[in-house]
């Protein structure tokens, strides 16, 4: 908020660009930070100017406005793990290294020094240094612990604690394990020797590594095939990989991985060190109860007048065609997102201007109405037709009388002292009223409701002016909406309030039908065991069963309200099963057998049959779609492995 108050304090002199980025490892706290809603307590510690400026109300507590939020940039970071920001201008970690040791504390110093620019700041905490290496940072402010970035370039990130070839610690060799006796005589040297020989010469160069990748163990010379890149130290395979295998390496992994079965792909041309190679990549699940995969890189023969190798496959060129498209696509977008932008600043421009103006307009006409009605007055007062006039309202009282009579509302007229100045027939179904009661105080009547705060409220209304409205009980069970209002004289003047009653039986027995209808649907809905959902015409969820809710793993109150493609974080976000749920709210025709791949979060890809049925409306319209799901994982399983089992 401080640097959008100094930009548009500076706009003038220099145009500046901010960007802000807020990270942390937990992407709750993520989340709730993008949302930006804080409670109604920092009214306490937050400026009223501020609150005003940067700050919208919301139900329960204040939201960060818009343009306030779009530059901060929230993701989900590991500051040991992930790698670091660059050319940044301010560095912001507080309270974090208090909670490390000095080891950790001198490797993240260096992944700081490694994303600041020369001369960035970097500000810490109250009870935290930034070590006593000066020649990275030199101390600003000793109190509010702000440090300068040397001018320095900084040191290539590495990985502190690098796997060996075989993913084994140092201690196990055999040499620390037998100090004491000469190598020949050390148990299992010499068939550890001939392995070590064998695998070196007639196994092919291979890795295993777990299912992101990691290797754990090295056999044989594989720099032809992997290679490590510029910067820090790298143990995934998927990084590592040249060119010819950066697509096909993580492509047969996944397949792998799936099919619980050997993957081999043949014929890559993989850009060695030295020349062009043609090799054969095999991907091996390894048994046991860790997912580890065995990854053999077996080099074919190029035979002589074979031609050049190829240098890319036709699906990684159609790759980057797309990709290429992609990016083109996204840039227009951002353009005309740009544009539509300004045209909308400009239209909120001439739309406050042509609010002022109304304003100005309404004003003039208050104004206008104010002497219309003086003159009036005037002219009233040098009418010599009297008797004309009082004719007039003596008809137009006995008007009003019968108007009341006959509207079938309980009324009473109080003036300001609680006196009673008139009433309607009816009142005396909810105040014991007579004739003779004009011009007693309303305190003396007895009331017949279910209610002991009308005089509280009848004097709350007098001393705020503002009309109140609640549903009061009569002692023999009739319901009624008691409206108390000021009553206000031509001349805008307070005299007194009119409290109105207004049979509400009839509503009060339809929200009773409607909440006993809602209570037999959800039961009906419930009873089913396939996940059930209700959509609306804008396909947001309006009910759901209980199976659902288990299969989503989330419940009603989350549920409710949102958009089907952003259920359970856009699991059913697919083009194709939006396209044909439009089509049967549209043409009113149910769909049936129709499969779709649902990402659930403990059980992984299911196949689903979707079922959609369109609810009709009294008149004929549909206004809901009932849309109920069938897991037929096992049977399509089963189906495929029968055809396999017919095809063999």
């Amino acid at each position: 908020m401080v640097l959008h108050e100094l930009t548009e304090e500076l706009r003038d002199e220099r145009a500046f660009k901010v960007q802000l980025f807020a990270t942390d490892i937990d992407r709750e706290a993520v989340d709730r930070a993008r949302y930006g809603l804080y409670s109604a307590d920092i009214s306490y510690v937050v400026s009223p100017d501020r609150l005003e400026r940067h700050f919208q109300p919301q139900q329960g507590g204040y939201q960060v406005r818009p343009e306030i939020r779009n530059m901060v940039v929230f993701a989900t970071h590991n500051t040991f793990g992930d790698p670091p920001f660059t050319r940044l201008d301010l560095l912001c970690c507080r309270n974090m290294l208090i909670y490390l040791n000095a080891e950790l504390q001198a490797q993240i110093m260096s992944v700081f020094h490694y994303a600041l620019r020369p001369g960035g700041l970097l500000f810490l905490g109250a009870s935290e240094t930034a070590g006593t290496e000066r020649e990275r940072f030199t101390p600003l402010s000793p109190r509010w612990k702000i440090y300068r970035r040397g001018e320095g370039a900084p040191a290539p990130l590495t990985l502190e604690h690098p796997l060996n070839a075989g993913g084994a610690r140092r201690a196990d060799r055999p040499d620390d394990l037998f100090p004491g006796l000469p190598p020949s005589s050390r148990p299992g040297t010499l068939s550890q020797q001939a392995q070590t020989a064998l695998l070196a010469h007639y196994v092919p160069p291979s890795v295993v590594v777990n299912a992101s990748g990691d290797i754990l163990m090295v056999n044989g010379p594989t720099g032809q095939y992997l290679e490590l890149p510029l910067g820090r130290t790298l143990t995934n395979v998927f990084e590592m990989g040249r060119d010819g295998l950066r697509y096909e390496l993580p492509a047969a992994v996944r397949q792998a991985l799936e099919e619980q079965n050997e993957v081999v792909r043949t014929h890559l041309a993989v850009e060695g060190s030295e020349r062009p190679r043609l090799i054969d990549l095999i991907v091996r699940p390894l048994p046991g109860p860790q997912t580890h995969l065995l990854i053999v890189f077996r080099e074919r023969p190029v035979t002589e007048g074979a031609g050049p190798l190829p240098e890319k496959s036709d699906q990684i060129r159609l790759l980057e065609r797309e990709l290429q498209r992609s990016r083109e696509n996204l840039q227009a977008k951002i353009e005309d997102m740009a544009v539509s932008v300004e045209e909308l600043r400009s239209t909120n421009e001439e739309l406050q201007t042509s609010n002022e103006e109304l304003q100005s307009s309404n004003e003039e006409l208050t104004t206008s109405k104010e002497e219309l009605q003086s003159l009036n007055e005037e002219l009233i007062t040098i009418n010599a037709e009297h008797q004309r006039v009082i004719s007039e309202l003596g008809q137009a009282n006995n008007d009003m009388k019968n108007l009341l009579d006959s509207a079938g509302i309980a009324t009473v007229f109080l003036g300001n002292d609680l006196t009673i100045k008139r009433f309607t027939p009816r009142i005396t179904r909810v105040i014991n009223l007579m004739a003779v009661d004009l011009g007693r105080p309303i305190t003396d009547i007895s009331v017949n409701l279910r209610y002991e705060h009308l005089t509280r409220d009848i004097k709350r209304v007098l001393d705020t002016l503002e009309t109140l409205e609640l549903q009061v009980q009569t002692h023999d069970g009739q319901w009624y909406l008691m409206r108390i209002s000021p009553y206000r004289t031509s001349d805008n003047f307070i005299d007194g309030v009119v409290v109105a009653f207004t049979n509400v039986d009839v509503i009060k027995a339809m929200e009773r039908q409607l909440r006993d209808s809602l209570t037999y649907a959800d039961g009906v809905l419930n009873s089913m065991q396939d996940p059930l959902l209700v959509l609306d015409a804008q396909e947001r969820v309006v009910a759901a069963n209980r199976a659902l809710y288990s299969l989503l793993q989330t419940t009603a109150p989350q549920l409710k309200g949102e958009a089907l493609q952003t259920v359970a974080h856009g699991a059913f976000d697919q083009l194709d099963l939006l396209t044909r749920l439009r089509d049967v709210m549209s043409s009113e025709r149910p769909l049936s057998s129709y499969v779709i791949d649902l990402t659930l979060p403990q059980l992984g890809t299911r196949k689903m049959k979707v079922e959609a049925d369109p609810i009709f409306s009294e008149d004929g319209h549909s206004v809901l779609l009932l849309f109920k799901m069938e897991d037929v994982t096992a049977l399509l399983r089963r189906a495929v492995q029968e055809g396999e089992d017919l095809r063999g």
